[in-house]
């Protein structure tokens, strides 16, 4: 029993022989050393590294983000003990580089769920809002999804008769456009639909959102909405 208990107060008495104070301030250097470090590389290295989907960014404004996700000015205790391997010596020309800078702030940046991608989006509205036409694209590519998951839910429904389906969603489809392009409003076609009598409830559901996703295409520029139905 002894044996056991000796040994580990020995090494607790070993531990202790530096005192807190000098613990202290060596941990003060390291972390001013590091800061100093950083702030060096961050203002000399202009080179443009990449990590996935972030690419072209320098150290600066890959740093500039994720303090700014953060909504911070600059790094916590922890996030400089961690940037200090990338000052040890046994870096060698990977430290120069500032490779592992980036890398370190672009894991941390990536990995953060509201960071990345919502950065992501906020990029690509940007991007999509200076090319011409993209913003219409989007909107076709939306109202397609949603004209095809009604398409297959009607072949769903009508699993013994699916070619009548089939042709019931691609003629609903050409009147939704045609109503479009002789002057009828969106609320004019849905009132037409909800007229229509003996329709079982979810048939006018499907009909209802076939016609007024085909509307829409046809405002979008599209004339024939079946040509986006996808037959699997």
């Amino acid at each position: 029993m002894y044996k056991i208990i000796i040994p580990i107060s020995l090494s607790l008495l070993a531990c202790s022989c530096s005192s807190p104070v000098n613990n202290k301030t060596h941990e003060i250097d390291s972390v001013e050393t590091t800061k100093s470090k950083l702030s060096h590389i961050i203002s000399t290295d202009k080179n443009r590294y990449s990590r996935g989907d972030l690419s072209g960014l320098t150290i600066s404004e890959i740093r500039g983000k994720y303090l700014s996700l953060n909504q911070r000015e600059t790094e916590s205790s922890e996030e400089l003990d961690g940037l200090a391997t990338c000052f040890a010596p046994n870096h060698g020309m990977y430290n120069t580089s500032g490779q592992c800078v980036f890398e370190n702030y672009a894991s941390q940046y990536m990995h953060d769920p509201n960071g990345w991608q919502k950065d992501k989006i906020i990029e690509e509205n940007k991007r999509c809002s200076e090319t011409p036409n993209c913003e219409r694209d989007k909107q076709i590519s939306s109202i397609k999804e949603h004209l095809n998951l009604t398409y297959q839910q009607a072949l769903f429904a009508q699993q013994y008769n699916q070619g009548e389906a089939d042709a019931a969603i691609r003629q609903t489809c050409i009147t939704g456009g045609d109503a479009q392009r002789s002057g009828r409003t969106l609320a004019e076609l849905t009132h037409a639909y909800n007229q229509v009598p003996g329709l079982s409830i979810m048939a006018r559901q499907l009909m209802r959102s076939a016609g007024q996703d085909c509307w829409q295409l046809s405002k979008l520029g599209v004339k024939d909405g079946t040509e986006l139905i996808v037959p699997y």
